[in-house]
């Protein structure tokens, strides 16, 4: 996993500002988010994991409820940023269902997180061997019907 991480650092462009925050995404949204430019959030998987398998303020794990609020303050924030937000998130919903209830959760997590993130999004792409396809337009609201 170092080395992973070593590389993507190598790969990022020198003039990008990097803030690599564990927990408190949304807070640094906040921060960096009230001037224009570009934020990127690389990603929302592993924030969610590390949420979710983490002590939480009130000791013990974090509750399902507790991350999806983190999931929404961060959803509004991204909407409501100055700069532009690029969230990049994984599809886990497309595989075999877990068998241990903690993964199951986890991947049910990931998946109302990236609903909840493609809704307040003015775009969201669904990329796939290497092609980006645009999920936003093609969706059809039944109201409209």
């Amino acid at each position: 996993m170092a080395a992973r991480i070593s590389e993507h650092r190598k790969r990022r462009p020198a003039s990008w500002a990097t803030i690599e925050e564990p927990y408190l995404v949304t807070s640094a949204l906040e921060e960096v988010g009230r001037q224009d430019g570009v934020v990127l959030i690389d990603c929302l998987t592993l924030l969610i994991s590390n949420l979710l398998f983490s002590p939480s303020a009130k000791g013990g794990q974090p509750s399902q409820q507790e991350v999806l609020s983190e999931m929404t303050d961060l959803a509004r924030s991204a909407r409501d940023s100055r700069a532009d937000v690029v969230i990049v998130s994984n599809e886990l919903g497309l595989g075999v269902v877990p068998e241990y209830p903690q993964a199951r959760l986890y991947r049910d997590l990931v998946g109302w997180a990236n609903q909840m993130m493609a809704k307040e999004a003015d775009h969201a792409y669904f990329l796939i061997s290497g092609m980006a396809l645009d999920i936003k337009a093609l969706h059809i609201n039944p109201e409209n019907l």
